[in-house]
């Protein structure tokens, strides 16, 4: 599998995960193929007043890990 890099508001996660105890998921995020057209999409589209609020996680084989 390849990796897919998807960009996630980590607050709105963590206020989901906290409310209900079930995992926010991806049904509602950005997702991406290749890193860099992530990074365009936070650069391009995020405003600044909130960016500090999304992470870009790698995702694969069933793994994530945070890499921006």
């Amino acid at each position: 599998m390849k990796p897919r890099y998807v960009v996630i508001n980590q607050k709105m996660r963590k206020e989901f995960e906290m409310e209900w105890e079930l995992p926010y998921g991806y049904a509602s995020t950005n997702i991406f193929m290749d890193f860099d057209k992530a990074i365009d999409f936070i650069n391009n589209t995020v405003p600044e007043r909130v960016l500090s609020n999304f992470i870009i996680e790698k995702c694969w084989n069933g793994d994530r890990e945070r890499v921006y």
